[in-house]
């Protein structure tokens, strides 16, 4: 092995990046000069894991080897039938570059403690990785844990291991009260220091004490859609963003599906808060929230302008009666805006798409409305201005869009990539277009949730 401890292991890492991971894996056996090397450039990062010998195993002996003990995210969550559905496309709440593919532990198939079944030895695979987390040193930032029971973990070791991460998704986790309890105790005394995203959707918070919520404004990121939040939480929560200062962390929140943000036979959030709150914030999820009009207009007209706000979705929201010359200077000055299903008329989506070709910030819209009488050029220039945008028909009315329109919006330098969603009878000029979904992978395909949507277009 004299040849080999000659060259600089500089150039050895050249030679090996050239390696498939089947040869890297017969190259570590070969020396502990070489096994050294590979390691250190992190060069079997993308190797596969044998989920199998992890489910019986568990996911210690996996992350102690030296081939993954870098990794710094790691995925465990459990695949809802929905996500293999043909064509569907699924795209994780989490995101970044902690989140990246070289960085993540992928075990999602291998996960052994869904929420589907939980037994003693599942436990205590469960409970080792915890102990592991909170008891040893790693390199871990991130975990998913959607859709594992994590219901029996006991809550002082739940909070002290979360404690030692910076991203946690614990979305459909079956997490009890006195779990949710103890985490937002946590939070608020600031032991969770290093948090910065926090995803807890799915889970019931109605019975978690208002005051304990505040500690959510010190995380960058928090998921809150679908949690059953109460009134009185919610306003407590929009009460301490809109009187933040400078100290403010939180600047991405979800209240997707939190139907009391807008009560027809009781107290109700007040629009001119909802205004104020959002207008601290940068995203805003506020998805299937049954808002009123009132309360859509002050969003409007509180952000048009001297606001932070860049991304909000608006999806299944009625804003018919939104006036629409406020309506379009609005969602023209933001970076994202999602509009799908939200009623939208004729008059409005043709104002928006006008002010939009005055917009220096739009690159990602969702919009669902009848597109067929619009005038072409505009469609055109309009909708090849984006980065992204998603296209959901509300129905057949009049003549198809012609398949030449789809062909110019395919030589927009802009494009990344477009989703167009309709009926079957709908929109079919699509299925002429050469080469559309070599251009654009997510062309034709369907989302597995509305959430998947919102996030394939922010950026």
């Amino acid at each position: 092995m004299g040849y080999a401890l000659e060259l600089p292991a500089e150039i050895w890492i050249q030679v090996f990046k050239s390696l498939s991971i089947s040869e890297l894996l017969n190259i570590v056996q070969v020396s502990k000069h070489f096994y050294d090397i590979v390691h250190m450039a992190n060069l079997l990062s993308l190797a596969n894991i044998n989920k199998i010998k992890v489910k019986i195993e568990g996911y210690l002996p996996l992350l102690k080897m030296r081939r993954f003990n870098k990794k710094t995210a790691m995925d465990l969550k459990e695949h809802h039938d929905s996500y293999y559905a043909t064509k569907s496309v699924h795209i994780d709440w989490l995101r970044g570059d902690l989140w990246g593919e070289k960085c993540k532990l992928d075990l999602s198939i291998a996960n052994f403690t869904s929420k589907y079944h939980l037994d003693d030895f599942s436990h205590a695979k469960q409970i080792e990785l915890l102990k592991y987390l909170k008891k040893e040193k790693h390199n871990l930032k991130t975990i998913n844990f959607e859709a594992n029971k994590l219901s029996k973990i006991p809550p002082d070791l739940l909070c002290d291991a979360l404690a030692t991460l910076e991203v946690i998704n614990l979305e459909h986790t079956l997490l009890t009260s006195v779990q949710l309890h103890t985490i937002f105790e946590n939070i608020s005394a600031n032991k969770f220091t290093k948090l910065t995203e926090f995803g807890i959707s799915s889970n019931d918070l109605s019975e978690i004490p208002k005051e304990l919520l505040d500690g959510l404004l010190k995380i960058r990121r928090v998921n809150l859609s679908k949690t059953n939040l109460i009134v009185t939480q919610v306003d407590y929560i929009l009460n301490k963003i809109s009187e933040a200062g400078t100290d403010l962390v939180l600047t991405d929140l979800s209240l997707a599906d939190c139907t009391d943000l807008y009560n027809r036979s009781g107290p109700t959030v007040e629009p001119d808060l909802l205004g104020v709150a959002i207008s601290k914030l940068t995203t805003i999820d506020l998805a299937t929230t049954l808002i009123n009009t009132s309360q859509v207009a002050s969003i409007v007209e509180r952000n048009i302008q001297f606001s932070n706000l860049r991304c909000i979705n608006l999806s299944l929201i009625n804003l018919a009666e939104v006036d629409v010359a406020k309506l379009s200077k609005f969602a023209s000055s933001l970076k994202v805006i999602d509009m799908s299903s939200s009623s939208l008329t004729q008059d409005q989506i043709r104002g928006f798409l006008k002010e939009s070709l005055h917009s220096s910030s739009l690159q990602g819209l969702s919009l669902t409305g009848h597109f067929e009488n619009f005038d072409e050029a505009l469609f055109v220039e309009a909708f090849s201005r984006l980065k992204r945008f998603v296209l959901t028909k509300g129905g057949c009315h009049d003549k198809e869009i012609e398949s030449n329109v789809w062909e110019s919006l395919m030589e927009s330098e802009t494009l990344e990539d477009v989703n167009i969603h309709a009926l079957s009878c709908c929109w079919k000029n699509l299925t002429e277009v050469s080469g559309l979904e070599e251009r654009f992978p997510t062309a034709l395909k369907n989302f597995s949730c509305n959430e998947d949507r919102w996030f394939f277009i922010n950026l």
